[in-house]
């Protein structure tokens, strides 16, 4: 029973550490879509934007 919840708290200790790591990858994205949501702004004051294509690639 003592080796189990070992081997469950190490398995905890690691899903933890891996979803610490997912937030931070995450957090690096705030600053990347705060300056798209500023030029998506500027860009809709400033008129109607490019001619033809709506975005689509």
């Amino acid at each position: 029973l003592t080796q189990a919840l070992e081997n469950v708290l190490q398995s905890m200790n690691k899903l933890n550490r891996s979803l610490e790591g997912v937030i931070a990858v995450g957090n690096e994205f705030g600053a990347v879509e705060a300056l798209w949501s500023q030029f998506e702004n500027v860009m809709g004051r400033t008129g109607e934007g490019p001619v033809g294509d709506e975005g689509g690639e």
